[in-house]
Formats: structure tokens, sequence, C-alpha cells
């Protein structure tokens, strides 16, 4: 498990940081990644989308394009 926490300059100076956590497991064929996000001020799911389209579409093609 990765725990990561931060706190962008979109957040108000008094709001907490927020705490990503990503777990890998291993399933039977490939690798599930989980990832938690906490802490997240009422604006936050923005970064939601922004997980998907600049992180998770990339991985997913990155170890897709380099499987066995």
């Amino acid at each position: 498990m990765i725990r990561v926490f931060w706190h962008t300059q979109e957040f108000d100076d008094s709001d907490a940081d927020s705490e990503s956590t990503i777990t890998l497991e291993l399933e039977e064929v490939g690798t599930r990644l989980t990832l938690r996000r906490t802490n997240l001020s009422d604006h936050g799911m923005q970064y939601k989308d922004g997980w998907v389209e600049h992180y998770f579409e990339s991985m997913k093609t990155h170890f897709l394009s380099t499987a066995p």
C-alpha cells in the first residue's frame, strides 16, 4: 500500500490535506489497482475525472502494450 498526502493551491489554507491510498492486489489474471481518496473538500471531486483521464487511461494503455 502506498499513502500520499497532498494539498493543492486550490484548497483553502484551512482545508486539511487530502490522502490518496493506492493498493495493488494480484488477481488470477493481472493486478487490481485500487485508489481511495479521502478528505477532499467540496470542490475535490473534480480530481476523480483527472485521475481517470491523466493517469489510469495512460497506465492501462502502457501495461496492455507491454503484457506478455
